[in-house]
């Protein structure tokens, strides 16, 4: 146990001050971040099956990876990575990618063709096709001095934190016990009231430098600190459903990055749907 809180320790010691860099720089450095979050999640989401999914899955993970990232780095900023890329590109590309992958399927004899398929495409559309709006996010953020990037992943650290020490001293009554047996309404409860005093500071101290009203200070803290861990209870029964704990255990005490980025995955493009509405 105390190996495993050291552990936990250590990897936020380092992990949280890079990441806060990252965010800081933006750009392509933190393009280059998503895009092997999304790549190193996906595969870990491929590793859940114990059969079936092969290198070609993962390839077409990996490029689908890539190419929805490239897609939401045009939305702000459509010539700052690849100037000879554009959306037609790559939604061309994207299709030609599934046909080529579904043909290369067919090849194989003895598959569950339908099954492996359907996992494949699931994976493509629940990681990097929710999570590298985190480029638009971020790309957002440069473009109009906002904070909108760090005040995701600081408000999901503060929902996840407060559901925590909520749920440890207030929770009595389980939330979905099936699926996570430690989470209370009481913790969920505590989750969002953290969120939305984050957002509140935030706002009130000007650290976000985007004035938003009232209305929108809520729908934000719900984007977060509701859905965001709506998110982690989904991933929680997709690994519950394989009979797994951790998506990896390339994070130490943390699982691995699936783990820590559950919550990001389901509340990064409701952010970015919130962006596209008032910007």
């Amino acid at each position: 146990m105390k190996n495993f809180f050291l552990e936990r320790l250590l990897i936020s010691l380092i992990g949280i001050p890079v990441l806060l860099y990252i965010i800081a720089k933006g750009g392509f450095l933190f393009f280059a971040l998503v895009v092997i979050i999304s790549i190193v999640s996906i595969n870990e989401f491929y590793n859940f099956p114990k059969s079936s999914i092969d290198i070609i899955t993962r390839f077409f993970g990996t490029i689908s990876c890539i190419l929805f990232a490239l897609n939401y780095s045009t939305v702000y900023t459509p010539t700052e990575y690849l100037p000879y890329i554009n959306k037609d590109l790559i939604i061309i590309s994207l299709i030609i990618a599934f046909i080529l992958y579904i043909m290369i399927e067919l090849l194989i004899p003895n598959r569950r063709l339908i099954e492996t398929i359907s996992y494949t495409v699931f994976g493509v559309i629940y990681i990097p096709f929710l999570l590298c709006s985190l480029i638009a996010i971020s790309d957002f953020d440069h473009l109009n001095g906002s904070r909108f990037t760090l005040l995701l992943f600081v408000t999901v650290w503060m929902a996840d934190s407060a559901a925590y020490y909520v749920g440890n001293a207030f929770g009595r009554t389980k939330m979905i016990e099936s699926i996570s047996p430690k989470k209370t309404i009481e913790g969920f409860i505590g989750g969002y009231i953290g969120s939305l005093l984050s957002v509140f500071i935030f706002t009130y101290f000007e650290l976000l430098k985007y004035s938003l009203t009232t209305l929108q200070i809520i729908l934000v803290s719900i984007s977060i600190g509701i859905f965001g861990q709506l998110g982690d209870f989904f991933e929680s029964m997709i690994k519950r459903n394989y009979k797994i704990k951790d998506s990896s255990n390339l994070l130490l005490g943390h699982g691995g990055f699936l783990d820590r980025f559950d919550s990001i995955i389901i509340s990064s493009p409701l952010i970015f749907i919130f962006l596209r509405f008032i910007s």
